[in-house]
């Protein structure tokens, strides 16, 4: 799936977010990862994974340098939260872990 900047997916209106949005939401995200986002923080040594996508909550887990690099703060908030926000919806929250990319860890 292609990305463009002004391809907003949030909802208009009251409408509840339910499985169906949810997918897109989570497609959305996994694309906008993949095209955007990977790279910038793979060209630092670090990765990122998309761990959850709920109602309007995006998580998301950093390793690899970013598990140290207290850069990490900054990139998220100024970089990738506007993105995600700008390319899913103003209302969206993004979260972030840390540590490995072992789903048995959480």
């Amino acid at each position: 799936m292609r990305l463009s900047p002004g391809s907003s997916i949030s909802p208009q209106g009251d409408v509840t977010r339910d499985w169906l949005y949810a997918g897109i939401v989570r497609e959305r995200a996994e694309a906008l990862i993949a095209e955007y986002i990977r790279p910038l923080v793979e060209a630092d040594g670090g990765r990122i994974e998309l761990v959850d996508v709920a109602d309007n909550r995006v998580v998301l887990r950093f390793s690899g340098m970013c598990a140290g690099c207290p850069g990490q703060p900054f990139t998220l908030s100024r970089v990738i939260e506007p993105l995600i926000k700008r390319m899913l919806g103003a209302d969206t929250i993004v979260e972030a872990r840390i540590g490995t990319l072992d789903p048995q860890s959480d």
